[in-house]
C-alpha cells in the first residue's frame, strides 16, 4: 500500500472514532487515558479539549511526548499517531475548539474559563494496522 493511500486511510478511521486513547509520560512510565474530543487542524495535527489543572497537562510540560490511539470495531484497523504535545495559550484557538464541541458545556461555561484547556497535537509518526491480514504500515510525516 502506498503512502498516501495509508494516510487517507488513517484519516479515514480517525474521523469516524468517536473515542481514542491519548498517552503521555509520566517520569519513566506511560499514561493513558480515553478521550473524545478531538479537532483536526490540518494533515496529522490536533486539538483536544482539557481541564488545564490535570495531570496531562503537567506531564506535557515536562516531557511533550504523546501518542493518539484510534482504532475501528472489532480493533480491525489501528491508527497509532506517535509526536508531541503542547499546552494551546490562545484564546481564538480555545474558542474554535470549545465551539465545536456542543458538549463542551457540560464541563465549562465558557473557553476564557481559567481551567478550560486546550492541547495541540502535532503527529511525527503514523503506524497502521489491518488485523485481519496482518499487516502493519509505518509512515514518517
Amino acid at each position: 500500500m502506498d503512502k498516501n493511500k495509508i494516510k487517507e486511510k488513517a484519516k479515514k478511521l480517525i474521523r469516524t472514532s468517536k473515542v481514542f486513547i491519548f498517552s503521555t509520560v509520566d517520569g519513566n512510565f506511560p499514561r493513558s487515558r480515553f478521550m473524545g474530543s478531538l479537532v483536526n487542524a490540518g494533515g496529522f495535527r490536533y486539538y483536544m479539549e482539557t481541564f488545564a489543572l490535570s495531570n496531562k497537562v503537567a506531564q506535557i510540560k515536562k516531557n511533550p511526548r504523546a501518542e493518539l490511539l484510534f482504532f475501528g470495531k472489532g480493533l480491525t484497523e489501528v491508527v497509532n499517531l506517535l509526536g508531541k504535545a503542547r499546552i494551546v495559550d490562545s484564546i481564538k484557538i480555545k474558542e474554535h475548539v470549545f465551539n465545536s464541541f456542543p458538549e463542551s458545556g457540560k464541563y465549562f461555561v465558557s473557553f476564557k474559563q481559567k481551567d478550560f484547556g486546550v492541547i495541540e497535537f502535532k503527529a511525527e509518526t503514523l503506524e497502521y494496522y489491518i488485523s485481519k491480514s496482518h499487516q502493519h504500515f509505518k509512515v514518517k510525516l
